[in-house]
């Protein structure tokens, strides 16, 4: 899958959107596969080592956020309201 996705990609996307040209270096999950992203070329990118970074280091913080957020409230049966 790597050496697919670089021939196809060989610049990283993050980069190029900023007009700047870096070579990939990293296979990337636009959604992570712990977010319920699939493990296919539908959900790859190819991202230089820094933005990998990036991107890596913003998806722990997320993931941690929501691991310390309290569970939603559910309406139970009768109006009361029970978590999740």
């Amino acid at each position: 899958m790597r050496a697919s996705l670089f021939k196809r990609f060989p610049l990283c996307v993050k980069c190029l959107e900023q007009d700047r040209a870096v070579a990939a270096t990293e296979r990337d999950h636009v959604v992570p596969l712990e977010e319920g992203g699939v493990d296919d070329e539908t959900n790859e990118q190819a991202l230089c080592a820094e933005c990998h970074e990036v991107k890596s280091r913003a998806e722990s913080q997320r993931g941690r956020r929501r691991a310390a957020a309290p569970a939603p409230m559910l309406q139970g049966g009768g109006g009361s309201k029970v978590r999740a």
